[in-house]
């Protein structure tokens, strides 16, 4: 009878060891999946300001000169300038 109990004990603990060790490995991979979305969103933003100062400033050149473009191809023109500066 004292082998049953302390038999069970033992599965008990072996369990809840178990189940300890999924939960923080679950909690680990969420805070990784936050840290990795929190740092894709900085990129994205990263990537909208250079973006935008590119297209300002050739949006300013071509005015020195009276030229115009439209908005798609001076977005086209940043993406070009952005490329071929990294």
């Amino acid at each position: 009878m004292y082998s049953n109990i302390l038999q069970e004990k033992v599965e008990e603990d072996r369990y809840i060891r178990a189940r300890e060790k999924e939960i923080a490995e679950a909690k680990a991979r969420a805070e990784a999946a936050e840290a990795n979305y929190k740092e894709l969103e900085g990129m994205d933003k990263e990537k909208m300001a250079a973006k935008s100062a590119a297209m300002t400033e050739i949006a300013d050149l071509l005015a020195q000169t009276g030229d115009v473009i439209s908005e798609a191809g001076l977005a086209n023109l940043a993406r070009w300038k952005i490329q071929g500066s990294k």
